[in-house]
């Protein structure tokens, strides 16, 4: 069976417009909990993935409880040979987050990359028996990258991630030419996380920030921009 990793957390994000990227990065700096880098900073990409009708999307359009999303996630370049590829379940209740991940088997992303090509990757993979039955359901909708930094607090309980250079991709079945996307030009996302038990303390931290931390999804964001 492939390994599976599930970390509970909060997770605060928001659209950070008033500053630039220097800006926000050097206000993590200077912050009294003396966040410092955590990893060198890369590009993410994932492939998006939902049912005909849009279930999870219209289940967080709805605030419902309890949802899902369910992406393919990898590092770095965007096209050619995807060697290692991990297949992320991110559930929500309330406001409290965790993951399921696996890893999948490469696959090719090219002018002529289809649901087919990640269905392959995905049969060939170690994941568990109830969720290859409900990913056959399943379509990609969209992809997106971003450049990201990492930052933690001294105290090492709040991590932040700094998103930038944010690009949305709209996907169809069969081939993609990858030329209907939607770019943040000077959009920057915040997003504080941080285990359930320290949540009291969190306050104290967004305290100083001069912008809000709210409810938040790029997989939302993606699809208001491409399809609406």
């Amino acid at each position: 069976m492939a390994r599976k990793k599930i970390d509970c957390r909060y997770e605060r994000k928001a659209f950070v417009d008033t500053l630039s990227i220097e800006e926000t990065e050097a206000l993590l700096k200077t912050h009294p909990s003396h966040f410092r880098a955590l990893f060198e900073p890369r590009y993410i990409n994932n492939l998006y993935l939902d049912t005909l009708d849009f279930s999870n999307y219209q289940a967080n359009i709805a605030g419902l409880d309890r949802r899902l999303k369910i992406r393919v996630r990898w590092y770095g370049h965007l096209f050619g040979k995807i060697t290692n590829p991990t297949l992320e379940i991110k559930h929500k209740c309330g406001v409290v987050g965790w993951k399921e991940r696996y890893p999948l088997e490469p696959f090719l992303i090219s002018d002529r990359f289809s649901m087919e090509d990640l269905s392959q990757s995905l049969h060939r993979s170690e994941i568990p028996r109830q969720w290859q039955l409900r990913l056959k359901g399943l379509e990609i909708k969209i992809l997106n990258r971003y450049f990201r930094s990492y930052y933690i607090s001294s105290c090492k309980r709040f991590r932040i991630t700094v998103d930038s250079d944010i690009r949305h991709y709209l996907l169809n079945q069969t081939e993609n030419l990858f030329l209907a996307r939607a770019l943040d030009r000077g959009e920057t996302i915040v997003e504080m996380k941080y285990d359930a038990d320290h949540d009291d303390d969190a306050e104290s931290v967004t305290s100083y920030f001069p912008f809000r931390l709210t409810k938040i999804s790029k997989y939302i964001d993606g699809i208001d921009k491409l399809l609406t």
